[in-house]
């Protein structure tokens, strides 16, 4: 009886829950819409890095050195900035006012609107000045729409991952215990448990077999849920991920347009600022066609229940209330009854202190929202370990954009040929970007086996290296061009499989009240962006003043300041709190606050 009862437990543990590939999965509308979306915020972010060179060329300014044109330069390249800051707040509020995908139309509609202003709305092609100024208040509506994209598409990702919860796990029967330790490391990980949850096989145990049996199903939930947030995680993730190849879109098509007409021609900057528009145009004509396919399904919906006979009425009735005495004898456990709250429309509560505040995502108003803000558990905490090292990776980021032609200069050497600049420019910007660009794939993949806070922790430690390393050997790294090119890239990599994504991605899992969810992901993106107005604007003289290699050794210590921030103030896992207590309740505990995202639902 002992041997077929050892026999059988081990059976048990050789099956455990993973979460399954995203590459398994089909995706959805909102994460689509969420994926195109951030494509063209980071296209219509970088393209004026290439625009102003060829503006340059086109429409040379008459004393470029006077105040009023460098005022206008930098203007030209800040405006963006500060519409992104402004749409980050009023898209935040609008995902909690009228539901995540509307608010995500009005923002891309935004977007086509600035990206179209600057083709067709610039005429005057005589006055150089005039062009400027133009370019400075349609970039500024853009940014406005591109800044409104940041909160609403990881808020889209994350919760659209929450409704499809059942379609994230597979059972694997493994044939060894590699799998299972592999699970352990990764169960530890995320619950700042040092030692590995596996049943020790080598000693009978003393318990009886329906305690074994709970316990195993105990485990196996455990792991369901920590699937979950793995599955989550890399999503968002993915959506993030279409940032690069935003980037490396730009010097693409620059490189083919003005191959094609050439560096003089007014079409060729028009092209490039324009094509930002086709992402938006998309999701908006997606986003009319869903809608009108749902009303239509509404209105045939409707006219069907109103002409079935009275008799098939009574019996379908009778039948639903024999279902529902059946579902009495089986009560629906905590997960069953969010879906099917959410297939009755219901309003969910994300915990017991806001219970009598929750409400339809649509009938949220400011109210609500602020009594969300001020019930967030440890709000101080979360915006400190969200928003402040947002503030502080884009300082870097941002800063090291305007650095970049001096890093360029230094391992490329200037262009030989004055005819081909934009090209070369082009060329040099897209290895610069190929280098950073596996980054975010690396960090897709690894959140399999490192949590977040953790692959942000090593982004910036790395980063703080590479820039004190870059700094203090400056003089020797600038006189070889491949190894300052690769240490400068290495930065960028870190970045991306580090806080670059990390950033993104924390706010949207972080803040638990989901009334306020996007409006609190909206204020930690506006830090962000203040912090890369503040690097933009710092980078360039503090250059002039201290030099390249004292800028670097100054970055590293932002870096480092980020890496104890994030140590000190971010959670590894803020769903699975409280790990002293017993399993069953703090499964309940979580899936009672982690509410199905109501503002799904437009």
């Amino acid at each position: 009886m002992t041997e077929n009862h050892e026999s059988n437990s081990q059976e048990e543990h050789h099956v455990f829950i993973k979460p399954k590939s995203i590459f398994q999965s089909t995706l959805s509308f909102p994460q689509k819409v969420a994926m195109l979306s951030n494509l063209s915020t980071s296209y219509n972010v970088t393209n004026i890095s290439l625009v102003l060179p060829l503006l340059s060329i086109i429409y040379p300014l008459d004393n470029p050195d006077s105040p009023k044109a460098l005022e206008l330069e930098s203007l030209l390249a800040s405006s963006l900035l500060l519409g992104m800051m402004t749409g980050q707040l009023l898209g935040g509020a609008l995902g909690d006012l009228v539901g995540r995908q509307l608010a995500m139309c009005i923002v891309m509609g935004l977007q086509v609107f600035g990206s179209l202003g600057c083709v067709f709305f610039i005429s005057n092609t005589e006055d150089s000045l005039e062009i400027r100024e133009n370019l400075i208040v349609w970039r500024l509506i853009l940014g406005i729409g591109a800044g409104g994209v940041y909160p609403l598409a990881a808020l889209l990702s994350a919760e659209q991952s929450d409704l499809e919860e059942v379609e994230q796990f597979q059972l694997v029967e493994n044939e060894s215990n590699e799998s299972e330790l592999e699970l352990a490391s990764f169960e530890s990980d995320y619950n700042d448990d040092s030692t590995p949850q596996i049943a020790d096989k080598s000693h009978p145990t003393n318990t009886t077999c329906n305690q074994q049996d709970t316990s195993h199903a105990d485990r196996l939930n455990e792991q369901r849920i920590i699937a979950h947030e793995i599955y989550k995680s890399k999503m968002i993730a993915l959506t993030f991920s279409t940032q690069g190849i935003g980037f490396i879109i730009v010097p693409i098509i620059t490189w083919i347009v003005v191959s094609i007409w050439g560096e003089e021609a007014d079409i060729t900057w028009r092209i490039i600022l324009g094509l930002g528009s086709v992402p938006g145009l998309i999701i908006i004509i997606a986003f009319l066609r869903s809608s009108y396919h749902k009303s239509k399904l509404h209105r045939n919906k409707s006219s069907e229940e109103t002409t079935i006979p009275s008799l098939n009425c009574l019996s379908a009735q009778e039948e639903e209330e024999d279902d529902t005495q059946k579902d009495l004898q089986a009560p629906l456990s905590p997960l069953d009854e969010r879906c099917e709250q959410h297939h009755n429309n219901e309003p969910m509560s994300t915990s017991s202190s806001t219970n009598q505040s929750s409400s339809h995502p649509n009938q949220i108003n400011k109210t609500s929202i602020l009594k969300a803000i001020r019930s967030e558990n440890n709000l101080c905490t979360k915006l400190l370990g969200t928003a402040m090292t947002w503030f502080l990776f884009d300082v870097l980021f941002y800063g090291n954009t305007l650095f970049q032609p001096v890093v360029m200069e230094a391992a490329f050497g200037e262009p030989s040929d004055a005819e081909y600049l934009i090209q070369e420019l082009a060329k040099n910007s897209a290895i610069l970007i190929s280098l950073a660009l596996p980054g975010y794939f690396v960090s897709i993949y690894q959140l399999n086996y490192q949590t977040p806070r953790f692959i942000q922790s090593q982004g910036f430690f790395c980063m703080f290296l590479l820039y004190i390393s870059i700094g203090s050997f400056w003089d020797y790294v600038s006189l070889h061009p491949l190894l300052l090119l690769s240490l400068y890239g290495g930065t960028f990599f870190f970045a991306n499989y580090g806080p670059n994504a990390t950033t993104f991605m924390l706010p949207s899992t972080t803040f638990e009240q989901v009334q306020s969810r996007s409006t609190l992901n909206g204020i930690a993106a506006a830090s962000g962006k203040f912090g890369a107005l503040i690097g933009a604007s710092l980078f360039a003289p503090l250059v002039d003043i201290y030099g390249p290699g004292m800028v670097m050794i100054l970055c590293g210590c932002v870096s480092l300041v980020g890496f104890l921030l994030t140590r000190l103030f971010l959670k590894s896992k803020t769903a699975l709190s409280g790990n002293n207590c017993c399993f069953p309740k703090r499964r309940e505990s979580i899936l009672q606050n982690a509410p199905l995202p109501a503002a799904e639902i437009v």
